[in-house]
């Protein structure tokens, strides 16, 4: 297909000027949720509350896990965190699931073992050892500071349930496998992209600017002494026991393949054809929407992306291959509560 400029693509989309500047700048889709004051125990251990920028994380955690790639993020009744992994192939792309385990010495970043295959389906089983510190999951979601979102904020996980998308509870389809149970950890956004998007139909109705979003999300697992992190499926276990100078990462990668070939996918930010723009067109694969009710993700100012802070290489910034959440119309439970 023929690439376009910048400009051509941004008249063809209906994205000028005017109508950037008179949509809606609401950012804060997901608004705070109290939770109870059991759980604020020792949050000297997770962030600190000084400095300009308020609430920063500690980079304490024991272990680390990392997704990127095309995943659905939702709770359940039980409060677990149930992460979905696509694998509901299209015409021209389709995701197996990769995972990578990553132990690191004082800062420097080694590979245990090899880049694993998990198979459509396959039973994912997180086992957490004497956690320490939160006694279940939690979503690191800080009052705002003069106004903004922290860059580590949740938020920025698009929720497709929020009121910058749907704004009601959506009908899913059984698209994600094999899906990740966790129980224990504090979710937060490890970098957001400095390109910025807006979502609009594809008749150029219905913009609504929504700035930067996550591009890697991470959950960070606490341990007390003697405390380990098992992760397994058929035929493989990856352990992460708890020691001094020691942390660990377990990156959940969602990989993108040109389907039918063994071809990494390489998209075109600008390109008119939202197929061939990211695979963010693939979520919506998963909800049960009037074809002419679906929106798409149009890139509205682009950048070089930084390399992220964690072990490995990085991903587009652009033409982010990005989770999304189920969150509802409030977002989920804050963390820390509101003053």
């Amino acid at each position: 297909m023929t690439k376009i400029n910048r400009r051509d693509y941004l008249k063809s989309m209906g994205a000028t000027a005017g109508v950037i500047a008179g949509a809606k700048l609401d950012v804060f889709a997901q608004r705070d949720q109290s939770s109870s004051p059991k759980h604020r125990k020792d949050t000297s251990k997770i962030f600190v509350e000084t400095g300009v920028n308020q609430f920063d994380l500690n980079s304490n955690e024991s272990v680390k896990l990392v997704f990127y790639g095309l995943s659905a993020i939702s709770r359940n009744d039980d409060g677990h965190c149930l992460i979905g992994f696509h694998s509901k192939p299209t015409a021209k792309h389709q995701h197996r699931l990769m995972i990578k385990a990553f132990r690191k010495v004082n800062g420097v970043c080694t590979q245990m073992g090899t880049t694993e295959m998990v198979p459509q389906g396959a039973n994912l089983e997180l086992e957490i050892i004497r956690p320490d510190v939160l006694d279940g999951v939690y979503f690191f979601q800080p009052p705002l500071t003069n106004g903004q979102m922290h860059n580590n904020d949740f938020r920025w996980v698009v929720n497709l349930e929020g009121d910058n998308w749907y704004n009601q509870t959506l009908n899913r389809k059984p698209v994600h496998s094999p899906i990740l149970r966790v129980r224990n950890g504090l979710f937060h956004t490890i970098m957001k992209t400095k390109s910025t998007f807006r979502r609009q139909k594809p008749d150029g109705s219905g913009v609504r600017y929504l700035g930067s979003i996550a591009n890697y999300v991470g959950a960070n697992i606490y341990l007390q002494s003697g405390g380990q992190v098992n992760l397994n499926w058929p035929g493989h276990i990856i352990t992460c026991a708890q020691a001094a100078n020691v942390k660990y990462e377990l990156h959940f990668i969602s990989h993108c393949k040109r389907s039918g070939t063994m071809v990494d996918c390489e998209f075109k930010p600008y390109h008119i054809d939202k197929t061939e723009r990211s695979d963010f067109y693939m979520h919506f694969d998963g909800i049960d929407l009037p074809s002419d009710s679906e929106y798409e993700m149009i890139i509205a100012e682009g950048a070089t992306g930084d390399s992220p802070p964690i072990c490995g290489s990085g991903i587009s910034d652009e033409s982010p291959c990005s989770a999304v959440s189920y969150a509802g119309l409030r977002g989920f439970p804050s963390y820390p509560v509101s003053n």
